[in-house]
């Protein structure tokens, strides 16, 4: 049971257009296509509204792709006008429900600068070097803010010997990130999740480290900030994932009633070398409550006939998808 590749983030977003042009606009993300998501299918695969329908952009930076859904229809109660729950406006790093995605960058100091540090809002209280004593992340630049809707983003500048080749490769303006490292989640006990990705979904543990100190305090907008980092990847594609797991400080909040339709309600599109296999065994696993059907996809969707929705341990949201 193999998750083959991380195909897409998923975001959603209250304002199409608007999301489009300040991820053009301030870090430089190309739209490939924009169509409409309709059908069935998204009643199945969700179990939501069978009124709702995705106003839906593909976005691509570098290899990566970063999808914005709007979710358009229903009714009442039932609408997704009044499902579509704001990211809240008091979220900090270490709450359940944080996700964001990294981008990388040859020069983070040019990159986040000018427009972008001025139409973000900031969670890291400047750019941060990570010390020297830390030897997995030594040497790494970050800052962390977040876009106008609320979601969080990093910025990283890895040194030479940090990083994946691509990152020391791959041309770029200066001023613009290269693409998409991986996007992290919070999480709140690490080998719960292990059980999940690595075991379930057959992501591979690359590495970890353990971050404290005054430097991750002001990246992550924290006191006392304890975190255990864990970096996965499928066997193919170079997007991972990775878990945040804060140990300190106390009082991050679990995510409770998640609904699809949440800006803060990240999606994790996976593609799985054998679908039914692996369907069959998280329904049979300790989240087997929270796995669906398996459903027919609209082709248009992501190329893949079939797919199913899962949560995770911290109710991240997941689509599997294969043929």
């Amino acid at each position: 049971m193999t998750a083959q590749r991380l195909l897409a983030i998923v975001q959603s977003c209250s304002d199409l257009d608007a999301q489009v042009a300040w991820y053009r606009d301030h870090l430089g993300f190309q739209e490939q296509s924009r169509d409409l998501l309709e059908g069935p299918w998204i009643s199945g695969l969700f179990g939501c509204s069978t009124e709702l329908r995705i106003a839906r952009s593909i976005l691509r930076l570098g290899s990566e792709q970063l999808q914005l859904w709007q979710w358009h229809g229903g009714s009442g109660a039932d609408s997704a006008a009044a499902l579509m729950a704001p990211v809240p406006a008091d979220s900090r790093s270490n709450d359940g429900w944080f996700q964001h995605i990294c981008m990388v960058t040859h020069d983070l100091n040019s990159c986040y600068s000018g427009s972008l540090q001025r139409d973000s809002q900031p969670i890291s209280s400047a750019v941060q070097t990570l010390p020297a004593w830390n030897e997995g992340a030594a040497g790494i630049k970050a800052v962390k803010f977040t876009d106008p809707l609320g979601h969080p983003l990093e910025l990283l500048e890895f040194p030479a010997d940090k990083g994946h080749p691509r990152w020391h490769t791959q041309p770029s303006p200066a001023a613009l990130p290269m693409g998409i490292d991986h996007t992290a989640i919070g999480i709140s006990d690490t080998e719960t999740s292990l059980r999940f990705y690595r075991d379930g979904l057959g992501l591979q543990v690359m590495g970890g480290s353990v971050n404290h100190g005054p430097e991750q305090d002001g990246l992550d907008g924290l006191d006392q900030t304890w975190v255990v980092i864990t970096s996965l990847r499928p066997v193919a594609g170079d997007l991972g994932i990775e878990f945040l797991n804060y140990q300190q400080p106390a009082g991050g909040r679990p995510r409770a009633m998640p609904q699809v339709t949440d800006l803060c309600d990240w999606k994790i599109l996976l593609e799985a070398s054998d679908l039914d296999q692996q369907h069959a065994s998280l329904q049979a696993s300790e989240w087997g409550r929270s796995c669906g059907p398996l459903v027919s996809l609209d082709p248009s969707v992501c190329g893949k006939a079939r797919g199913f929705f899962v949560r995770d341990p911290d109710q991240h949201a997941v689509v599997v998808v294969g043929d």
